[in-house]
């Protein structure tokens, strides 16, 4: 996910398996297309883990245009409403990170879990004060082991050097995307998709406009 996917594409594709690459911006893509990855994973602004910057109203068309593998769309995907948005803006698919840690089948420790829940969307800090890579990162789990999320040190590339004796990214400090801000249990796995599935649902066939809109609209007339 995080490099140049060109030595790596042709010995996926020997194994007779699909080669799906993270990409977080235009340029990652080009690349990304012009090593004949089978799809691509885009991580828009709002991401967990290394996520990117752009939105995904301008990333996901944008990469369309160029690519016509499988795109899937990444990054604060907690809903089913999501799923169907991802597929109005051109994504084939979408990928879930931090909505499925928060299930009771996920082997993340429970106060991990527990975080998520309490979080909102400003809890989320994107960063490259963690590891030298810009990701996003859960600001309580920072607090945790004594950082201060508003003044992290930066360090030059990639380091963990800088973090406290024993501390490491992903095992000792969390991410999470902004999508934490909808998570509001830690529910079966199963329960989980039958809620997801029932949003998608409602939202193929919502109304272009809400009854309130519908009705303001009107009034103007």
């Amino acid at each position: 996910s995080v490099g140049n996917p060109t030595q790596n594409a042709p010995m996926v594709r020997d194994t007779g398996m699909l080669h799906f690459h993270d990409v977080t911006s235009i340029r990652f893509a080009e690349k990304a297309a012009a090593a004949g990855v089978d799809g691509m994973v885009a991580i828009g602004a709002g991401g967990g883990g290394h996520a990117g910057t752009i939105s995904h109203l301008a990333l996901i068309p944008k990469i369309r245009e160029m690519f016509d593998g499988i795109v899937a769309m990444a990054g604060a995907v907690s809903t089913g409403a999501a799923v169907r948005a991802a597929e109005v803006l051109g994504a084939d698919l979408t990928y879930m990170g931090t909505r499925f840690i928060a299930t009771r089948e996920a082997g993340a420790p429970d106060a991990y879990k527990a975080m998520l829940v309490a979080g909102g969307v400003e809890d989320v800090i994107y960063t490259r004060g963690v590891n030298g890579l810009p990701a996003s990162w859960l600001k309580a789990s920072l607090r945790e082991i004594g950082l201060d999320p508003d003044n992290l040190f930066t360090p030059e590339g990639r380091s963990t050097d800088h973090l406290p004796a024993g501390k490491t990214p992903w095992r000792d400090i969390w991410s999470g995307g902004q999508g934490i801000g909808l998570i509001g249990d830690v529910p079966s796995v199963a329960d989980l998709v039958a809620r997801l599935q029932a949003e998608y649902i409602d939202a193929c066939t919502a109304p272009d406009l809400s009854a309130a809109a519908r009705a303001a609209l009107q009034g103007r007339d």
